[in-house]
């Protein structure tokens, strides 16, 4: 598998998706805020990022935006979990998942945003131009 980030205020509920990820093959990294979300992705190369779409110190959509004006960054998927139905509802065009969820859809939804090489245990070089 890949290295996912997953972004999350709710550290409990970082260490229960991280094991779990661990688990199904998947290199974890770990941030409680967006700001630590960009200082992670920076220092290692990120095939995917799991983030919550609330958080007190930057939301999801935010974070994204950062990624996106980010040439070392920009061009990584985003996957978003909620549970208020609100923000699932403004994220219709995105990939979301919807708290609580089964370890079996994060998976799946994650899985689906690889490159079919990096599926495969293959490496994803992502270099700014």
């Amino acid at each position: 598998m890949g290295v996912v980030l997953v972004v999350d205020d709710d550290f409990e509920f970082l260490a229960v998706l991280s094991d779990t990820l661990t688990d199904e093959g998947w290199k974890v990294l770990v941030a409680g805020s967006a700001s630590a979300a960009v200082r992670a992705a920076r220092s290692c190369r990120v095939d995917v990022v799991l983030t919550d779409v609330m958080m007190p110190f930057g939301d999801g959509q935010t974070l994204e935006g950062a990624f996106k004006d980010d040439p070392l960054l920009k061009g990584v998927p985003f996957v978003f979990m909620s549970g208020a139905a609100r923000y699932v509802r403004e994220l219709s065009d995105a990939r979301v998942l919807v708290k609580p969820f089964k370890a079996e859809e994060v998976v799946a939804m994650l899985n689906s945003c690889l490159p079919n090489d990096v599926q495969n245990g293959g490496n994803r070089d992502r270099t700014a131009i």
